[in-house]
């Protein structure tokens, strides 16, 4: 089965990931929400 791009919008995730940024900075991000702006073209990069 493949999600729509909609239909990715109505799941939520809740898992924190620790990331480190291009300046060197730490942060902490939805490891869903990313690969969810992934999967819709919206930042470029690997899924986590």
């Amino acid at each position: 089965m493949t999600l729509t791009a909609e239909q990715m919008k109505t799941l939520r995730g809740d898992r924190s990931v620790v990331v480190t940024v291009d300046n060197g900075a730490v942060g902490h991000v939805d490891d869903w929400e990313i690969n969810t702006a992934i999967f819709e073209g919206r930042i470029g990069g690997t899924y986590l």
